[in-house]
C-alpha cells in the first residue's frame, strides 16, 4: 500500500477508535542529523503532553503482515498511555533545581546538525557536539527526555558551561557505561563494544571519565575509537596489524549500507592517546 494511503487509512481506522474529545494530529519533526520525520499523536483533554509515534514505522509493522486495526490499537493505546498533564510538566521546567540532578548530554555530528545547534547550548569536542537533554519526572511515575534549548538557559539563568558541568557529573550515574566483548582479535586483545545500559545514545560513553582510558591501561596501548552509530563505538587496541584507512572505509560503509541517516554519529576514527589522556581524530 502507497504511504499517503495508509496514512489516510490509518486516521480514517484511529477516527473510529476515539473518544469525541480526543484530538489526531499529524506533524513533522526533525531528528537526529536533520532529517525531518512525519508522526501521529493523539491529545487527551488535560493530557497535554503526549508521544509522537513515526509514521513511517507504523507503517513498517503494516508491510510485515500487521493487520491496520491492530496498528491501530497499539497506536491509540500508547498515546493514552504515556501521556500525561502539561501543567504538571510546565510547573517543573521553571526552576532549575527541580533538575539539576537530571541533566545528560549525548553527541551528535556537528555538520548534519547546524541548524539544530543555533538553538541548543552544546559542548564541540572533535567534530561533534555534545548536547543537553533532562529526565522528566512528570505525574503518574512517567519519565521522557526533553532536549535543552538556549531559551532554557535563558530563563533558569546559567550557562552552558555550568549546565556542562551538571551533564559530565550526571550521565555516567544515569546512563551507565556497558561494556560488551564482539570477538576476539588476537594476537591484539578483543574488540570492545561501548554502549550505556539502555543503549540510546550511548556513543556518549566515549567521553566518560576514565571510560577510554582504564581500557588502553588494560592493554597497554592506545585505542582506535569506530562510531559505530549514534548508539555504540567500537574500541579495539592500536597494533600494526591495524590498517587506519581500512578502519574508516569500514566505518564509512557501515555508516551507508547499514545504518538509518538518523542513527549516524560520524565518518571519522578516533583515537584515545595515552601520552596526551584524550580522544583525538586519527
Amino acid at each position: 500500500m502507497e504511504y499517503t494511503v495508509f496514512k489516510a487509512r490509518l486516521i480514517e481506522k484511529l477516527s473510529e477508535l476515539t473518544d469525541p474529545d480526543e484530538e489526531i494530529s499529524v506533524s513533522t519533526v526533525t531528528k537526529n542529523n536533520g532529517i525531518t520525520l512525519e508522526v501521529i499523536s493523539i491529545h487527551s483533554p488535560g493530557r497535554g503532553i503526549c508521544p509522537t509515534i513515526n509514521i513511517r514505522e507504523i507503517k513498517a509493522g503494516f508491510d510485515d503482515g500487521m493487520t491496520l486495526p491492530h496498528l491501530a490499537k497499539e497506536v491509540l493505546s500508547l498515546c493514552r498511555e504515556k501521556s500525561f498533564p502539561e501543567e504538571a510538566f510546565r510547573m517543573e521546567l521553571e526552576d532549575y533545581e527541580n533538575f539539576r540532578d537530571k541533566i545528560c548530554f549525548r553527541a551528535v555530528n556537528s555538520a548534519k546538525n547546524k541548524e539544530l545547534l543555533e538553538d541548543v547550548p552544546f559542548y564541540p569536542v572533535l567534530d561533534l557536539a555534545l548536547v543537553f537533554y533532562y529526565r522528566a519526572n512528570p505525574a503518574e511515575g512517567l519519565t521522557g527526555t526533553v532536549l535543552v534549548r538556549n531559551d532554557d538557559l535563558v530563563r533558569w539563568g546559567i550557562t552552558c558551561e555550568e549546565i556542562a558541568d551538571d551533564a559530565f557529573r550526571n550521565t555516567p550515574e544515569l546512563e551507565p557505561v556497558h561494556f560488551l566483548t564482539l570477538s576476539e582479535y588476537p594476537p591484539d586483545g578483543k574488540i570492545h563494544i561501548l554502549t550505556n545500559e539502555n543503549r540510546i545514545y550511548g556513543a556518549s560513553v566515549m567521553f566518560y571519565k576514565n571510560v577510554c582510558e582504564n581500557l588502553s591501561s588494560k592493554y597497554k596501548r592506545d585505542l582506535y575509537i569506530l562510531p559505530s552509530s549514534i548508539h555504540e563505538v567500537l574500541a579495539l587496541p592500536v597494533s600494526g596489524n591495524h590498517c587506519l584507512e581500512d578502519l574508516k572505509e569500514m566505518v564509512f560503509e557501515v555508516n551507508r549500507a547499514v545504518l538509518e541517516e538518523t542513527e549516524v554519529l560520524s565518518d571519522e576514527v578516533y583515537r584515545w592517546s595515552r601520552i596526551s589522556g584524550t580522544l583525538e581524530l586519527a
